[in-house]
Formats: C-alpha cells, structure tokens, sequence
C-alpha cells in the first residue's frame, strides 16, 4: 500500500514555471534542437537545511539550493538541467528521488545557479 502526500504536499504549494527543453526533430538529414518551452506546476519547495547537507555530504549541496516535492499527479517527466526561478534565483534540477513506488510523490533537489 502506497503512502499518500499529495494532500499534504498541495497544502504547501504554490504554482512555480518550470523551463524545460522540448524534443528535437529531423529536418532531413540534420537533428534541430528543441525549443525551451515553460510549463506551469504546482509543488511545495523547500530549502536544503544544513542537515540536509551533512546527509548529502559529497554530492556538492549547499542551504542555497532547494528541494522540491511534486505530487505523483504533478509528475510531466522533468529531466536534469531543466529549471525554475524560485524568489528570483534560478535553480537547475540535478538529482530525482523517485518515491512512487511506495508513496505519491516525487522530490527534485534543485541547485542554485550562481550569476556569472
């Protein structure tokens, strides 16, 4: 039996856009890439506590990048390096932690991207 968060998640969410790449396509014989295409979703999001990163010690995470909680519902098959602006900072998505199997959720942890 799968737990369930959904209701819990929405209780905490807000709509976020998310910058995604769509699908390339051939044009004869050349590849042309796809298009960045924004997607409106709802997802409840989270800043990395400095628990969080002693837990994920090694994997580069600092208290500026952020977790975020989709419901199962909510899932459009994001990928790595698709982004959002969350209180005007940028965040690329960089680790999925797929709970479907046993919950109703999926959680991104998302990077900060520093200005250059």
């Amino acid at each position: 039996m799968k737990a369930k968060f959904e209701r819990l998640i929405k209780k905490h969410s807000s709509t976020y856009t998310f910058t995604t790449i769509d699908e390339g396509h051939f044009e004869g014989p050349n590849w042309v890439e796809g298009d960045p295409i924004q997607i409106d979703v709802d997802c409840a999001i989270f800043p990395f506590s400095t628990k969080d990163v002693a837990r994920y010690d090694g994997l580069g995470y600092t208290t500026k990048d952020i977790k975020i909680f989709l419901p199962e519902s909510e899932d459009i098959g994001f990928k790595k390096e698709d982004s959002l602006v969350y209180k005007g900072e940028t965040y690329e998505l960089d680790r999925l932690d797929d709970r479907t199997t046993h919950s109703d959720f999926i959680k991104w942890f998302a990077k900060r991207v520093e200005n250059q």
